[in-house]
């Protein structure tokens, strides 16, 4: 995630571009992360010294798993980490430590205490929920699938295509592909290939309508199926994996896709995903306090699990992208 210097220190800088839209969207998150560890005394608990996530855990009584969601959270720029202990960073140590001179840590309490009239207000102001016989999961769907197009059709797609060489590649496998968005980049930079969107059934309305705009309909098809249920097919010699294996789905998508690749078929994991210290990056951080994120080195024992081979990982704006093969032999 790009954070524009200003809009996170308060200064009146307008925002220009989606992505300073973007940032402003997410900003709750990075001040939650701040309410929640100052408010159970992460910061005084650590004043004398490093400690692991689990004696932290003990200090505080908060369960392991969502304060070290925090934890992980903190430590972009509040804490520091080597993967073991966490210890306070310099500003941490100076602002948020009970006792401490220079000590504010009652008014990022006192601003916590904000999220509730924020909750509020916005009960007043947003409509209430569909009437009876409305379906309001299929209206919500319908937004996140347009909300991914306008995610990739805003400098996403067009950054993956650049990164990765499909050069001879025919056939693209998009898992999960919703509105087509990344698999019709990829077509449009590679005249000679193809591909099918792996989605919901739900998803598909929305595809079509993307998929005809960009005028490419007849290389692009949506596939419906469920993911645990539905065979992804096979013949295919790319794979796309973007921002699906998180949660419980590391050790169930791998498998899957190998088995619908041909040999020497590429796969291309784009996800939030931690550095092997869970130090970083800020976007996976954030992410992985809301819904869940793998480190590296668990994705890449993943692939390494389902038969991959020559695995690599690099940064790719907010996110990593991890490309692996299906032995040829």
């Amino acid at each position: 995630m790009t954070h524009r210097r200003g809009i996170e220190q308060g200064h009146n800088i307008p925002p220009e571009t989606p992505e300073d839209l973007f940032c402003i969207a997410r900003a709750f998150q990075y001040s939650r992360a701040l309410h929640l560890a100052n408010n159970i005394e992460v910061f005084t608990h650590l004043a004398g010294g490093p400690m692991t996530a689990e004696g932290l855990s003990e200090r505080t009584g908060v369960e392991l798993p969502a304060l070290e969601k925090v934890l992980i959270a903190a430590a972009m720029g509040l804490l520091v980490t080597d993967g073991e202990r966490f210890s306070n960073s310099l500003v941490a140590a100076r602002y948020l430590v009970r006792g401490k001179p220079e000590y504010i840590g009652d008014a990022i309490l006192l601003t916590s205490g904000w999220w509730d009239r924020m909750n509020e207000l916005s009960a007043a102001v947003l409509p209430p929920p569909p009437a009876e016989g409305a379906r309001p999961e299929e209206i919500w769907h319908e937004r996140f699938i347009r909300a991914m197009h306008d995610y990739a059709s805003t400098g996403d797609a067009e950054l993956l295509a650049d990164a990765v060489d499909l050069s001879g590649r025919r056939k693209l496998l998009d898992l999960g592909g919703g509105p087509g968005t990344y698999a019709v980049y990829f077509c449009k930079k590679y005249p000679e290939l193809t591909a099918v969107v792996f989605d919901l059934p739900e998803s598909e309305s929305v595809f079509r309508e993307v998929v005809e705009s960009y005028g490419m309909a007849g290389r692009v098809e949506f596939k419906p199926g469920d993911l645990d249920k539905t065979p992804l097919g096979k013949g295919y010699d790319v794979a796309l994996v973007s921002n699906m294996m998180h949660g419980y789905r590391g050790d169930v998508i791998p498998p899957k896709v190998f088995r619908a690749l041909v040999p020497g078929g590429l796969i291309l994991v784009r996800d939030f995903i931690l550095y092997p210290e869970k130090n970083g990056p800020l976007a996976a951080a954030l992410f992985n306090m809301g819904i869940g994120a793998y480190s590296e080195e668990e994705m890449l024992e993943f692939l390494s699990r389902a038969g991959f081979a020559d695995a690599a990982c690099r940064e790719l704006a907010d996110h990593m992208l991890i490309t692996a093969c299906k032995p040829a032999g």
